[in-house]
C-alpha cells in the first residue's frame, strides 16, 4: 500500500512543474512568479517528504528521510529548473509568432 501511495506522490511531483507553469501562461489567470516559486517550492517539498516517509522502512531512521526533510525544497527547484527552461522556449515561440501576427495584419489593413 505504501508502495502504491509512493509512486502517486512521485507522480504528484513529476507533474507539479507544467501544471504550474501552464497555469502562468493562461492570459486570464497569469500567477505572478513568486507564487509560481512559493508553490513549487512548499508543494514539491511536501511531495518530497511524503514519498520518503511512505518509501521508509519500519525500522525508520534513512538518510532519504534527513534529506527530504532538510533539502526537499532545493530538490524541487533543481526538478523546477528544466522545466523553466521548456516555459521560456514556449512563451519565446508564442511571442514571436504573436509579433508575426500582428505585422501581418498590419500589413493587410494598410
Amino acid at each position: 500500500m505504501n508502495e502504491r501511495l509512493s509512486t502517486l506522490v512521485l507522480i504528484l511531483f513529476g507533474l507539479l512543474p507544467p501544471a504550474l507553469l501552464s497555469l502562468r501562461l493562461l492570459p486570464r489567470r497569469r500567477l505572478p512568479w513568486w507564487a509560481v516559486v512559493t508553490i513549487m517550492m512548499v508543494t514539491g517539498w511536501g511531495l518530497v517528504l511524503g514519498a520518503a516517509m511512505l518509501a521508509e522502512s519500519p525500522e525508520g531512521g534513512s538518510a532519504a528521510m534527513a534529506f527530504a526533510l532538510y533539502f526537499g525544497w532545493a530538490y524541487a527547484l533543481v526538478w523546477f529548473a528544466p522545466w523553466l527552461g521548456l516555459y521560456g522556449l514556449v512563451a519565446l515561440v508564442r511571442r514571436r509568432f504573436r509579433q508575426s501576427a500582428k505585422e501581418e495584419d498590419h500589413r493587410h489593413a494598410a
